[in-house]
Parts: structure tokens; sequence; C-alpha cells
């Protein structure tokens, strides 16, 4: 009887061991695959932004004292969309967008003064100002 009892002691933490370790490879499958899809996710939609549009450089022009420089871009939204002009104040390394009108393929910039430019008639106040079609 004793010996009975423990074999089935035995046979139970067999058994207990084969479903901890069940349980763990079961858990490493599910975290490997949920890696290798969210890679996969993100992969596929920063591919689908690179081809998205295009910037193509029309022209830059600084303010008188050099304290501004702005970039015009002409953008290519794709087959279904028209053109429009996004431009940048450059500010270093970084680019801040100032200026962005859709419908359009040219940008004519103008100084005002020395912190006012105008773009396609539109006067911007730098380094705040902004304009974006999408705002009327």
């Amino acid at each position: 009887m004793e010996k009975r009892r423990d074999n089935k002691d035995l046979e139970y933490k067999k058994s207990k061991r084969r479903w901890g370790i069940y349980i763990i490879l079961l858990l490493i499958f599910l975290g490997v695959s949920a890696f290798k899809i969210s890679s996969s996710i993100k992969e596929f939609s920063d591919s689908f932004k690179d081809s998205k549009q295009s910037e193509e450089f029309l022209g830059e022009t600084v303010s008188s004292d050099g304290k501004y420089k702005v970039e015009a871009y002409l953008v290519n939204g794709g087959a279904t969309v028209d053109w429009s002009v996004i431009c940048y104040l450059k500010e270093g390394q970084n680019k801040k967008e100032i200026y962005r009108d859709y419908h359009i393929n040219e940008a004519n910039m103008t100084w005002i003064d020395n912190d006012t430019i105008s773009i396609n008639g539109h006067d911007i106040e730098l380094p705040n100002g902004k304009y974006d079609f999408r705002d009327e």
C-alpha cells in the first residue's frame, strides 16, 4: 500500500513538472510570435510611410540679417492627390513646418522684414507664425 502511494505521488510530481514545462514552452512560443508579428507590422507600416509622398527641393531664402532660413519643397502625394508646397524654417539641424498649401506647385518667397516672410501671398511672422490650408 505504501509503495502504491509513493508511486502515485511520484507520478503526480512528474505530471506537475511536465505541465510546468509545457506552460513555459507555450509562453516562450507566444512571446517570440508576438515579437515577430509586431516587428513585421512595424516594418510594413514604415515601408508604407516612405512610399506615400516625395518631396522635391524648390529653393531656399535667408532673411537679410541671416537669422532665418526658409526651405521650400514641392510634394507629390501620389496618383490621387494634387501637388502641394511645404516650407520649413530651418534652425540648425531641425526643420519646423511653417507653410503648407494645396493645389499649388511653386513657392514665391519674399521677405517683408527680418522677421516676416510672404509665401505665395501669405504673410508669416517668424519664428512662431504658420500657414496651413487645412486650418481654414
